[in-house]
């Protein structure tokens, strides 16, 4: 029953607008009035994970901003890459994110949408299944 009463209801995560993680918005109720708030989708994913973070990194880069993570996390380096991808060239993405990677050298990269990127993981799914799933994913499957 809930199910189907929140569908569409911007109080739950809605995937496809992670495509513009940096405008992400949710609706909440706050003495007993709907406002529309901005949600930092960058650090509810650290935080989710489990990320201890070393140093953040923010491009602009062929007019898109690009948010870089660096950090570990059970002795794995982790690198985490957060852009819009709407209206995106995906061979210009990969050759940005690729140069930028290069210097860390990670051993696991989250990326959020789609990417050109070799060996990554996609954010969303993650983040959904570690936000409302009982008991969430393992780490490293």
């Amino acid at each position: 029953m809930l199910e189907w009463e929140t569908k569409g209801s911007k109080t739950f995560l809605n995937i496809d607008e992670m495509k513009d993680p940096f405008n992400y918005k949710l609706k909440i109720i706050k003495n007993y009035q709907q406002k529309i708030v901005n949600v930092d989708l960058v650090e509810t994913f650290n935080y989710l994970i489990g990320l201890n973070v070393s140093r953040y990194e923010v491009l602009q880069e062929n007019g898109r901003k690009y948010v870089f993570v660096f950090g570990d996390k059970d002795g794995k380096r982790i690198a985490v890459v957060w852009r819009s991808i709407k209206d995106i060239d995906f061979e210009k993405d990969r050759e940005v994110i690729e140069v930028k990677l290069k210097e860390s050298e990670p051993d696991e990269i989250y990326i959020n949408g789609e990417a050109l990127v070799k060996r990554f993981r996609h954010i969303e799914p993650l983040f959904k299944s570690l936000m409302f799933e009982e008991g969430g994913i393992k780490w490293g499957n």
